[in-house]
């Protein structure tokens, strides 16, 4: 039996080009977020929080937040009004009310999200950028020193800002 190849100079190439991995997506960055503040959650609770599952429920917060009407309204116009530092407060509050609106989803990890405020600020924080970034013209990007500053859960004594420039400083009757 004859090889095909006889005769054939065949030549090695020692070398493999490997494709560059692809950097990780928004939601990719922010499901191991939330993964590595459920699994906190889990040991400091003594909870049995299953990470996929509830990772989902925490992403539901952020549907919420863009999907119910009055809530999005909302953050658009603090988002077109105000710089990230500012629009955090509005979102902080579009938060508390998504979780109620949401609170069947998932009552356990709702409540504890109601209840807890240093955690519902750290799943919030999450998302906040990203749908920020979404409602306004020049998005902030992740680096930016503006960005960078996020809010503490200890930001209750802060003022809040004007969410539409017309009620601000004028007295309610």
């Amino acid at each position: 039996m004859k090889s095909e190849n006889s005769g054939e100079k065949v030549e090695a190439k020692p070398e493999v080009a490997i494709k560059k991995p692809k950097p990780a997506s928004v939601e990719e960055k922010q499901k191991k977020a939330l993964s590595e503040i459920i699994e906190e959650v889990n040991a400091l609770y003594d909870k049995d929080y299953e990470p996929d599952a509830t990772t989902k429920t925490a992403q539901a917060l952020r549907d919420y937040l863009l999907k119910i009407p009055s809530i999005r309204e909302r953050l658009e116009k603090s988002a077109k009004i105000n710089s990230f530092e500012d629009f955090k407060f509005t979102y902080d509050d579009c938060v508390q009310d998504a979780l109620v609106y949401g609170f069947d989803q998932n009552v356990d990890f709702y409540t504890l999200l109601l209840n807890d405020k240093t955690i519902r600020d750290r799943i919030a924080r999450v998302f906040c950028l990203d749908i920020y970034n979404m409602l306004v013209s020049e998005p902030v990007k992740e680096g930016d020193v503006t960005a960078s500053i996020m809010y503490s859960p200890n930001a209750s004594n802060v003022s809040k800002v004007a969410e539409e420039p017309s009620t601000y400083g004028k007295d309610k009757d």
